[in-house]
C-alpha cells in the first residue's frame, strides 16, 4: 500500500535514545518512478521510569517466616550500584534491621543477618534514589508491610523428678521434656 514500515526487533528499540530513520529516492512506485528526494527523520524514545511491579512478601502479608528474604522486582533492568542498604531499608518501627542488600536480573533482595522478630511488623523500603540503567530513577519510594508468624515459645511438659517430689534415688536420673525438640548445645 502507500505505508512503509519498520518493525523494531523483539526487545524494542532503546528508551531515551535519539534515533534517525531515512527513505531514500531508491524507492519506487508501482509505475517505477523514484519519489523525488531522500528523506530523513530523527526522533527520541521515551525515558522509561522504572517501577517496583512485585514485592516479597506482599503488602499487608502475614505469617512471613522468620527467616525471610526480602526482594522487589523492578519493571526493568536496574543500576546495581544504586541499589544498596541506604536506598533498600528494613525496619522494625524506627530500628533499622541490619542486613546484606544484592541485586540480579531484575531483583533486589534484602537478607536480615539474623532471623526476624516473632509476631512483628516490618516496613520495607525501596527508595526513589535506585536508578535503571539509563540512570532514571524511581518516580517515588515505594513501602510496604508485613507481619512475621508467631512463634510459641518451647514449654517443659514433665519433669521427673517431679516439682517438690520427696526421697528420690540418690542414682536418679534429672529430665525434663520438652514441647518441641531443642538444640543440644544449649
Amino acid at each position: 500500500g502507500a505505508i512503509a514500515s519498520f518493525v523494531p526487533p523483539t526487545s524494542g528499540l532503546s528508551p531515551a535514545t535519539v534515533y534517525t530513520a531515512k527513505i531514500t529516492s531508491a524507492v519506487k512506485n508501482l509505475d517505477g518512478s523514484a519519489i523525488a528526494k531522500d528523506t530523513t527523520w530523527t526522533f527520541t524514545t521515551a525515558n522509561v521510569v522504572p517501577r517496583v511491579i512485585t514485592t516479597d512478601p506482599t503488602k499487608a502479608a502475614t505469617l512471613v517466616p522468620l527467616n525471610k528474604t526480602v526482594s522487589a522486582i523492578f519493571s526493568v533492568a536496574m543500576n546495581a550500584s544504586t541499589i544498596t542498604n541506604s536506598t533498600f531499608t528494613l525496619k522494625n518501627g524506627a530500628v533499622s534491621v541490619i542486613g546484606v542488600v544484592a541485586y540480579s536480573g531484575t531483583t533486589a533482595t534484602f537478607n536480615p543477618n539474623n532471623d526476624l522478630l516473632s509476631n512483628t511488623v516490618y516496613t520495607a523500603t525501596v527508595k526513589a534514589g535506585i536508578k535503571n540503567t539509563n540512570g532514571t530513577p524511581l518516580a517515588k519510594d515505594t513501602v510496604w508491610t508485613f507481619t512475621t508468624a508467631t512463634v510459641l515459645a518451647p514449654t517443659i511438659l514433665f519433669t521427673d523428678p517431679v516439682d517438690q517430689d520427696q526421697n528420690v534415688t540418690l542414682s536418679q536420673n534429672v529430665t525434663a521434656t520438652f514441647s518441641e525438640a531443642m538444640d543440644n548445645t544449649t
